[in-house]
């Protein structure tokens, strides 16, 4: 994971050599990582190389499709990367994580989870507000499908 030639991380992040840094990521998270593809890239040159990946991972639980994210950044790490893993070979430090626990985003895993009480977001608990709390639940719910 050198940094020389590769300030950015943009040739670890996009090469096949990314394939150890995805394995030790996952074994670090109790998995085998079986396989991966790159998904995404956002690359800004000279300063910083972030990629999502599309990879087959098996856990004690059975196998599963898992989307990994890493990030190289010139000059070291930044306040969100140290809510991510972060791997480093000395010379480079890489933050990895698991969707949903992108670091750039804290409230993903919170608002992806759709299996909330709908009253909780409410204080009252009258028969008028669990009607309303079923049915934004419901209109939540079909929006997310629709849309998945």
């Amino acid at each position: 994971m050198t940094t020389s030639g590769d300030p950015d991380g943009s040739t670890l992040l996009t090469s096949a050599d990314v394939k150890d840094l995805l394995s030790a990521a996952v074994e670090h998270a109790g998995g085998s990582l079986v396989s991966w593809r790159l998904d995404h890239v956002d690359a800004s040159p000279r300063h910083s190389t972030t990629a999502t990946y599309s990879a087959a991972v098996d856990w004690p639980t059975g196998r599963r499709t898992e989307l990994l994210g890493a990030s190289a950044r010139v000059g070291g790490r930044t306040g969100s990367d140290e809510r991510a893993t972060i791997f480093g070979d000395g010379d480079r430090e890489v933050a990895v994580w698991l969707y949903p626990d992108d670091p750039d985003l804290p409230g993903l895993r919170r608002a992806g989870e759709i299996s909330v009480d709908p009253r909780a977001y409410f204080e009252e608990s009258d028969p008028a507000m669990e009607r309303l709390s079923r049915d934004v639940a419901r209109t939540v719910v079909s929006a997310i499908l629709e849309n998945f």
